[in-house]
C-alpha cells in the first residue's frame, strides 16, 4: 500500500490492511489485516481485524480491533473495544471503551466508562467515570472523582491519590449516578500520599494516609502520618 494514500469509506464496504496516510470511516467499514497509517478517524462503525498502529486515532463512533491500537493520541467520544492491548502517549475517553489486554499511557484521562481486564499504566491518571481494572493500577499521580455507579480496581499503585466525591455536573454523569451507588471498591493501595472518600478497601499502605468520609477500610498501615474522619470506618491502623 501507498503510505500516502488516504482512505475514506462512506458506506458499506472493506478493504485490506497496509499503510495509508489518513483513514475515514464513515459508514459501515471493515479493515482486513493491520492498519498503519497518519491518522484513523471513525464517525460510523468500523472493524480492523489486526493490529492498529497511527499518530491520532479519533473515534466518534463504534470501533472494534481485534488486535494491538498503539498512537500517539487516542480520543473515544463513542465506543471502542479492543481486544489487545492500548498503548498511547495521550489517551482520552469520553464514550464507552472496553480493553481486553492492558492499557499504558503517559497520560490518561476519562470522563466516561473505561474498562481495562489486565493493567492500567499511566504516569498521570484523571478520572471522573466509572472504571474497571482486573489487575493492578498504577501511575505517579492520580486523581478520581466518584460522579456516578461504582469503580472497582483489583490494586492501586502510586506516588499519590487522590479519590473524592463529586457533583453531577452533566446529564451523563447524572444518569450514571441514578443508576447506583457512587464508589470505589478496591483490594489493597500502596503510595506515598493517600486520600480517600467512600472507598471500599482491605489494605492501604502510605507513607501520610487521610481516610474521609464514607470509606470502609480493613487496615491503614502509614509511615508518617494518619488521619480518619469520624464519618469514616476503619478496623485497624498501624504505625510502621
Amino acid at each position: 500500500m501507498d503510505a500516502e494514500k488516504n482512505l475514506s469509506l462512506s458506506g458499506n464496504g472493506s478493504v485490506a490492511g497496509g499503510q495509508y496516510n489518513k483513514v475515514q470511516i464513515n459508514g459501515s467499514g471493515k479493515v482486513h489485516g493491520d492498519l498503519m497509517c497518519r491518522s484513523i478517524e471513525i464517525n460510523g462503525y468500523g472493524r480492523i481485524s489486526g493490529a492498529a498502529k497511527a499518530a491520532q486515532v479519533t473515534i466518534n463512533g463504534s470501533a472494534v480491533i481485534d488486535q494491538q491500537l498503539s498512537a500517539e493520541s487516542v480520543i473515544i467520544n463513542g465506543s471502542c473495544k479492543v481486544e489487545g492491548d492500548v498503548h498511547g502517549e495521550r489517551i482520552q475517553i469520553d464514550g464507552r471503551t472496553k480493553v481486553l489486554g492492558a492499557m499504558r499511557g503517559d497520560y490518561v484521562r476519562s470522563s466516561g466508562l473505561l474498562s481495562v481486564e489486565k493493567n492500567l499504566e499511566s504516569e498521570e491518571l484523571a478520572v471522573t467515570g466509572p472504571l474497571k481494572v482486573g489487575g493492578l493500577c498504577s501511575a505517579d499521580r492520580i486523581e478520581m472523582g466518584l460522579s456516578g455507579m461504582t469503580s472497582r480496581i483489583k490494586e492501586i499503585g502510586c506516588g499519590t491519590l487522590t479519590v473524592r466525591r463529586q457533583t453531577a455536573s452533566t446529564l451523563f454523569a447524572s444518569l450514571l449516578g441514578a443508576l447506583g451507588k457512587r464508589k470505589l471498591i478496591v483490594d489493597s493501595i500502596e503510595g506515598d500520599d493517600i486520600y480517600l472518600e467512600d472507598t471500599e478497601a482491605k489494605v492501604v499502605r502510605g507513607d501520610r494516609v487521610k481516610i474521609g468520609p464514607g470509606c470502609m477500610i480493613g487496615r491503614v498501615i502509614y509511615r508518617s502520618d494518619y488521619q480518619k474522619d469520624d464519618k469514616a470506618e476503619v478496623q485497624t491502623s498501624l504505625n510502621m
